[in-house]
C-alpha cells in the first residue's frame, strides 16, 4: 500500500487540499499501525481511484493555459503581431483593450476561437447627419393664343428655380465615406412656374416677293395676278423663296428645279404654267406657287415650314 501511495502521491498533491489530507491521514495511520489493520488493500484502492477521477474532472473544467498563439490584429489605423493565450476573439479584444462601438465591424465573429496565424480586423463605423441646400426645378406651362402668329412664342413669366433643404445620413468606415442616405427634404423657397404663350393664328399680312431678274416675260411687281383669294395669301412666301432659291427668280438647280420656288417642269405645268418658270415674272411664279399650295400643301417644298414664319 505504501508503494501505491508513493507512486500516486505527486499527482494527488496537485489536485487539491482535500485529497492531500486523505493521503496525509492515511500515511499517519499507517505509521501508527492502526489504519492497515482496519482497512484492507481493496478498500484503499477504491478510495484513491475515486479521488483520481475527481482530479481528472477538475482538469477538464479548468484546462491549463495554452502556450500562446501568434495572430495579427488590425485596428484603429495600425496592424500589429500579437502572441496571446486568449481563447476567443472577444477575449483577445478585451486583453488588448480594444473596445467595439455599436456599429463597428469585425472581420471574424467575436465568438470564433483564436488559432495561430489568424488575422483579426476591426472596422470603425460611424455616421453623421448633414443638411444641404439644393435647387428645386421649376415647371413650364404653355398656352395657345390667337394674338400671336402660328408657331411664334412669347414668355409671359420667367421660370425661377426654388430651393430645398435636404437632410442626408453619411456613413463612414475607418474615416472614409462609404454611403449616403437621403432622410428628408423641406422646401425653403417655392419655384416660379414659367408661362409661355404659343401663337395659333396664321400670318395675315401678304409678304412682298423678292425682286430680281424677271426674265423675258414679266415685271418684278406682285400685281393682282398673285392673289388667289385663299388661305395661301396669308403665308410668308418671301421666307419660302429665300430658303428655296435665295430669292432669285432665275435660280436653276441641276437636279431639275427652277425659279423662286424651285418648280420641276412637270409641276409647273400642273398648275397652269407654260415654258420654264425662270422665264416667268416673280408675280407669275408666286401665283403658281399659291395654286400648288392650295392643291397639295406646304409639303411640296423642302423649306415649306418657312411659310409659317
Amino acid at each position: 500500500m505504501l508503494d501505491f501511495l508513493s507512486h500516486r502521491s505527486g499527482r494527488l498533491l496537485a489536485q487539491g487540499a482535500v485529497l492531500t489530507g486523505v493521503i496525509a491521514a492515511t500515511l499517519a495511520f499507517a505509521d501508527a499501525g492502526s489504519l492497515i489493520g482496519s482497512l484492507d488493500r481493496g478498500t484503499a484502492q477504491v478510495q484513491l481511484a475515486d479521488a483520481a477521477q475527481s482530479a481528472a474532472a477538475a482538469d477538464l473544467a479548468h484546462p491549463p493555459a495554452a502556450a500562446g498563439a501568434q495572430i495579427t490584429l488590425a485596428a484603429d489605423g495600425t496592424t500589429r503581431s500579437i502572441t496571446t493565450k486568449a481563447l476567443t476573439v472577444a477575449d483577445l479584444l478585451a486583453e488588448q483593450h480594444v473596445a467595439l462601438g455599436r456599429a463597428d465591424q469585425l472581420s471574424v465573429p467575436g465568438t470564433a476561437k483564436v488559432v495561430p496565424g489568424m488575422t483579426i480586423g476591426v472596422v470603425r463605423v460611424s455616421t453623421r447627419r448633414v443638411v444641404a441646400t439644393e435647387p428645386l426645378p421649376f415647371r413650364t406651362t404653355k398656352t395657345k393664343t390667337s394674338a400671336l402668329k402660328l408657331g411664334a412664342t412669347k414668355v409671359v413669366t420667367e421660370g425661377v428655380p426654388g430651393e430645398q433643404r435636404v437632410t442626408y445620413l453619411l456613413t463612414y468606415a475607418d474615416g472614409k465615406q462609404v454611403g449616403r442616405t437621403r432622410l428628408s427634404a423641406e422646401v425653403s423657397k417655392q419655384p416660379v412656374v414659367a408661362k409661355i404663350q404659343v401663337g395659333s393664328a396664321p400670318k395675315l399680312a401678304v409678304p412682298k416677293t423678292s425682286s430680281g431678274n424677271t426674265g423675258s416675260s414679266g415685271s418684278s411687281g406682285s400685281g393682282t395676278s398673285s392673289t388667289t383669294g385663299t388661305k395661301a395669301d396669308g403665308l410668308n412666301w418671301a421666307a419660302l423663296a429665300k430658303c428655296e432659291s435665295s430669292g432669285n427668280p432665275r435660280a436653276v438647280n441641276p437636279a431639275g428645279y427652277y425659279g423662286l420656288y424651285q418648280f420641276s417642269l412637270s409641276t409647273w405645268r400642273s398648275v397652269g404654267g407654260s415654258g420654264n418658270p425662270i422665264d416667268a415674272s416673280p408675280a407669275e411664279q408666286l401665283k403658281r406657287a399659291k395654286i400648288l399650295y392650295n392643291k397639295a400643301g406646304a409639303g411640296q417644298w423642302g423649306c415649306g415650314r418657312h411659310l409659317f414664319d
